[in-house]
């Protein structure tokens, strides 16, 4: 918000007067002068673009990651991207070339986050994914099909990370010095949160309750509580007394390290069961809500793939994406012009009919789109480690006419912004 210069406050009589004298004896708009250079210089002005050649030859991604000076790509097992067709690639940005990650192979999956994490015997990336295990060296890695880890080397599995066959990771972050990963496990499904601090495990899972596939997709931390986003209606724990509490908070959920509690309680699509929240962020000390939903789940109130949560209340942001657009990821991106929101999905306008391309950042109260916008299914956004903001996704072009790196675009694309000359 622009600061208020002190000049504009309300004044009279003779100090008024002394006011107008100053502001007299020095030519209108000189810069350098300390009466006008603070609170009136216009914000900084940028023009952005796209880099591709990360992206080139290409493929499909399902998530981006970064870990020291490098990025991580996470695809499929059988979809290669950059011609590393084992579902996860490291990406040296320094001389902008792919490889695999050792001899590490993917059976029947896909790679959905990463997270740094030390758990006391040294730094390592920790890789979520939804697939079958992995191997190394040619041979299978038991417990690995949540997430296993890798030290520059080798991967190898967690310690206790007995998960039955059908669970998968989804979303990952570092919790109170504890490794969380959020998924979903079992037959019935029942999403799960699994807490790691590097030799036991804590696990949430059946007391969650939901009509469709119910699963937790995207986790942050916000005023040091822990919040879940996904499909769920609600979770039910034992009160210590033979009875049980029901916590109600459709799709999202806080967690603070002990339970759980109601979000406002939640976000739903009014018109349909399938809805979900996919994209979880902190910006300006409030908690972002991304996904498939167009109202709260109490009162009603409309909001449009988008909410956002103070700590008390929920509220709309913008005019929104209509229904069945979704919010799939945000990130928090200083283009030049200060930090900002930013989101991608499948949108493809705003609620008023304005067209917003699948990238979009929150400018002014308002979603506006970004360099173009990408082509088909961008699922993620994430600062880099030089500093760029990457796409990735299965989308296999981006941009539109008269933006610098207009074109096709496969799986991974870079925006690229520099100040505009002509403000």
């Amino acid at each position: 918000m622009k600061r208020l210069h002190p000049m504009a406050v309300s004044v009279s009589g003779a100090l008024f007067g002394a006011v107008a004298l100053l502001a007299t004896a020095a030519p209108a708009g000189d810069e350098n002068d300390p009466i006008f250079a603070d609170g009136f210089d216009p914000p900084p002005q940028v023009t952005c673009g796209w880099d591709t050649a990360l992206g080139t030859p290409g493929g499909s991604l399902n998530g981006i990651g970064r870990w020291g000076a490098d990025a991580y790509a996470g695809g499929s097992s059988g979809s290669p991207f950059n011609g590393v067709s084992n579902g996860v690639a490291r990406i040296d940005l320094a001389a902008g070339t792919t490889h695999p990650l050792g001899t590490t192979s993917l059976s029947d999956g896909f790679v959905t986050d990463f997270v740094s994490f030390d758990p006391g015997d040294g730094e390592k990336l920790y890789i979520v994914g939804s697939q079958n295990g992995i191997s190394f060296g040619g041979a299978d890695v038991p417990n690995t099909n949540l997430v296993f880890s890798w030290d520059g080397t080798t991967a190898g599995a967690l310690a206790g990370a007995s998960f039955p066959g059908l669970t998968f990771g989804w979303s990952g972050l570092v919790y109170k010095g504890r490794l969380a990963i959020g998924g979903t496990t079992g037959i019935p499904q029942f999403p799960l949160l699994a807490l790691w601090d590097g030799s036991s495990w804590e696990t949430h899972s059946e007391g969650f309750e939901g009509l469709v596939a119910p699963i937790i997709m995207t986790m942050a931390e916000y005023r040091g509580d822990l919040y879940v986003g996904g499909r769920f209606d609600r979770i039910r724990l034992p009160d210590g007394s033979g009875g049980e509490i029901v916590i109600e908070s459709k799709n999202v959920m806080g967690f603070d390290g002990s339970g759980f509690f109601s979000v406002g309680g939640g976000v739903k699509r009014a018109t349909s069961n399938i809805s979900q929240v996919q994209a979880l962020a902190v910006f300006e000390d409030a908690l972002y809500i991304g996904g498939r939903f167009d109202a709260s789940a109490t009162g009603n109130v409309p909001m449009f793939a988008v909410a956002r949560w103070d700590g008390t209340t929920l509220s709309a942001v913008g005019h929104g994406f209509p229904m069945p657009s979704e919010v799939r990821d945000f990130e928090v991106y200083d283009d030049g012009s200060g930090p900002a929101l930013y989101a991608v999905g499948t949108f493809t306008a705003d609620t008023q009919g304005t067209a917003i391309r699948r990238f979009a950042k929150l400018q002014d109260g308002d979603w506006v789109e970004v360099a173009g916008g990408t082509g088909d299914n961008p699922n993620k956004a994430m600062t880099l480690p030089d500093g760029r903001l990457a796409i990735a996704g299965s989308f296999s072009e981006v941009g539109a006419a008269g933006v610098t790196g207009t074109g096709p675009a496969s799986g991974l694309a870079v925006l690229t912004c520099q100040p505009d000359p002509q403000r």
